[in-house]
């Protein structure tokens, strides 16, 4: 652990100080330790702000508009729910042709998905393996 570090450290131990002046003190110490290290306490801490998908894809993109403000018509952009969902839907088609006893955990996660709008990374994980295996089959050779 550096030098910088373990000062950051000790002043945030001192944030307990049952002495507001020194707590405070501590505060500003460690924020001027941490603008010397050039580094914000999201970036100290390893803690990155939770973005919605959409938002994210939209501000990683140049603004079309500028670039042919006339024959331009704004794409759709589909969420990580519908995203998800799709694929489902594809891999249950796939599994439903072949007769495979995978549609049950198919099912599952279709339920999982519509009861809490997301899945675990587990089963995402899972759900890709079987979307690429799905989509590998219906390519034409």
């Amino acid at each position: 652990m550096s030098n910088t570090t373990q000062k950051i450290l000790r002043c945030l131990m001192m944030t307990q100080s049952n002495n507001d002046h020194e707590a405070l003190v501590a505060v500003r110490k460690a924020n001027q330790l941490l603008a010397v290290c050039n580094l914000n306490w999201e970036q100290y801490l390893g803690v990155a702000k939770r973005m919605d998908v959409d938002e994210q894809e939209t501000r990683d993109q140049p603004d079309p508009e500028s670039e042919n403000p006339d024959n331009y018509e704004k794409p759709t952009r589909m969420s990580r729910y519908d995203r998800t969902a799709e694929m489902l839907a594809q891999v249950r088609n796939h599994l439903e042709r072949t007769g495979s006893p995978a549609i049950d955990f198919i099912a599952s996660l279709e339920r999982g998905l519509a009861n809490f709008g997301s899945l675990t990374p587990g089963q995402m994980a899972a759900l890709k393996k079987f979307h690429k295996n799905a989509t590998r089959a219906r390519a034409p050779f």
